[in-house]
């Protein structure tokens, strides 16, 4: 053990308290239930940030009336790993489960 321990300062500690963000990529298949889809009808988690799409090798920047098309690759910023879940379950899940 340390003879003396540093002593945390206030700024310290408020960069310690900063969400640890992420960015991950989500590439849109053709029968994914999120393609034609808007953003904003897709109830996206709010705990999660789609800083941009990538389409036909370009780069979009987006509001909630965008429409995700097959192919796309969505870059995602989230903080943890549930809200990475989150996203999958919105833009992945089948129309056959959306029907039962």
């Amino acid at each position: 053990m340390p003879e003396k321990l540093k002593k945390v300062t206030e700024i310290g500690q408020l960069l310690l308290d900063l969400p640890k963000s992420s960015l991950q990529e989500f590439e849109i298949l053709p029968d994914f239930f999120s393609v034609n889809k808007r953003i904003v009808d897709l109830n996206f988690p709010k705990s999660a940030f789609i800083v941009m799409i990538k389409r036909d090798k370009e780069y979009i920047r987006l509001g909630g009336t965008t429409e995700i098309k097959a192919n796309d690759t969505l870059m995602v910023l989230a903080n943890t790993v549930k809200d990475y879940e989150k996203v999958n379950e919105c833009l992945y899940k089948t129309d056959n489960a959306k029907k039962l």
